[in-house]
């Protein structure tokens, strides 16, 4: 899934980074939530009023999106056990990228929202 992500990655930056709404971290990144609750996400998202959580060492603490690459490795990772982690911090958005067939899964503090569309919802910041 590595063309997928390089791919989510590219569009992400170019519409976040390049007019400073925030950095896009691709795998492989460590996110530190807690000291015994670290993840590599394929993607992270870090808005522009969040900067700090960004060290040498990691990202430590809640960035404005976390995004997953679905493969059939992570399936049950990516939907379970860490989608119930990204609850627990409160971590504003969760994107699920289902590449193979074609659809964006979000979840949020108040929703889940499947999306069938080419277009990425946009992050919150």
């Amino acid at each position: 899934m590595a063309g997928a992500r390089g791919a989510a990655a590219s569009a992400l930056m170019e519409a976040l980074e390049l007019p400073g709404l925030a950095q896009v971290f691709d795998a492989p990144v460590d996110l530190l939530l807690e000291p015994t609750s670290v993840v590599q996400p394929d993607l992270v998202i870090v808005g522009a009023s969040h900067r700090h959580i960004v060290t040498e060492r990691a990202l430590e603490g809640v960035p404005d999106v976390v995004v997953e690459i679905l493969s059939p490795g992570s399936l049950d990772r990516d939907l379970h056990l860490e989608r119930r982690l990204y609850e627990r911090f409160a971590i504003p958005e969760y994107w699920i990228v289902d590449a193979e067939h074609g659809f964006v899964g979000v979840w949020t503090s108040t929703a889940w929202r499947l999306s069938s569309s080419a277009t990425a919802p946009t992050a919150s910041s």
